[in-house]
């Protein structure tokens, strides 16, 4: 059933759902007994990064690459970063979900901690996702980086740095992806991109589930707003396609099957 529900949320999530407003706190207990306060982190000037897993397999590498990109800011920053692991719907065991991260290199530390708690629900901070990754930052509480099922770790990275670095308020995040039509789908070879900026050149990404950037280009799309890629170079598999344009982030599921 689990796996079910994730599915469907998966096939309608979009990689960003953001909400330029302040976000409901978390007030919870980690798997070691301590408990934690999200608005009193942000308001010590912490930067905090929630990530929801299952756990599963998609979640292993944005995990990792998160933890990653958590574990050298905090060692650049001392006692500025935190990042919240979190079980999807708080019903696997702190044991299972610990023993897991730890299977793929991510354990406990003073900047990472384990929750398993229902109460701390992906929707209160936009779409479901798997993984689910939000940061924020600054008194104000802010959403800075929010991406559902992929991790753009560069991304990530940069807009810690600066909330790290900024001596004035945190901005929130304020591109909202929506969604991109794309055909045929499944494809063979040649996709048809609808819903760009019509004569704009537009930079075109291509994730795999797990969330690795595998392909990029730039085209520019025609006067109705239609790209024509040639993706003969992927190999045969579901990836995430995404196209950065004037009005944000849009993107599409997409399986290449030559």
């Amino acid at each position: 059933m689990k796996s079910l529900i994730l599915i469907l949320l998966f096939s309608i999530a979009s990689l960003s759902s953001l909400r330029a407003q302040q976000q409901v706190n978390i007030v919870s207990t980690d798997c070691e007994g301590i408990e934690h306060n999200l608005y009193a982190e942000l308001d010590s000037g912490v930067v905090v990064v929630l990530c929801w897993v299952m756990p599963c397999s998609d979640c292993i590498g944005p995990m990792i690459s998160c933890s990653k990109v958590v574990s050298q800011l905090a060692e650049k920053y001392p006692n500025r970063v935190q990042l919240f692991i979190l079980d999807d719907f708080g019903n696997t065991s702190c044991l299972s979900l610990g023993q897991w991260a730890s299977t793929y290199g991510v354990f406990g530390s003073e900047f990472t901690h384990f929750f398993s708690d229902a109460g701390v629900k992906m929707t209160d901070f936009g779409t479901v996702g798997m993984p689910k990754i939000v940061a924020l930052a600054g008194s104000s509480h802010y959403v800075i980086y929010s991406h559902e099922n992929l991790l753009d770790s560069t991304a990530l990275k940069t807009v810690m740095v600066n909330a790290l670095e900024s001596a004035s308020e945190v901005s929130p995040q304020t591109d909202v992806c929506s969604f991109l039509t794309v055909y045929p789908n499944p494809t063979t070879n040649v996709v048809s991109i609808d819903g760009v900026d019509p004569d704009v050149a537009t930079t075109v990404a291509m994730y795999t589930m797990d969330g690795r950037l595998v392909w990029t280009t730039r085209a520019t799309a025609s006067s109705s707003g239609r790209i024509e890629l040639s993706l003969e170079s992927l190999a045969d598999d579901q990836y995430m396609i995404e196209a950065v344009t004037q009005r944000g982030r849009r993107v599409a599921k997409l399986c290449v099957h030559h």
